[in-house]
């Protein structure tokens, strides 16, 4: 895992809703958690490849749509 600052989980999350809503996108790519509540990121996954997932201080891990995934850190590489 990759361990960073808040103002860089802020901009990550910030980034990436970015990309992933374009204009007249009928889908919002929403986030339930903060930036304060993130240990760390996730840029690779086994069998999906690179990405970007938001570890959480609770365990949780979410990936850049907002979307519950693994929590398992051996499916993950920094």
């Amino acid at each position: 895992m990759l361990t960073v600052n808040k103002e860089i989980v802020e901009l990550a999350m910030r980034r990436a809703i970015q990309l992933l809503n374009p204009p007249g996108c009928a889908k919002h790519v929403q986030y339930c958690f903060t930036a304060n509540e993130v240990a760390g990121l996730y840029l690779q996954k086994s069998g999906v490849g690179k990405g970007i997932w938001f570890c959480l201080k609770d365990g949780r891990v979410y990936d850049a749509y907002g979307r519950l995934s693994e929590n398992d850190p051996t499916k993950y590489n920094a």
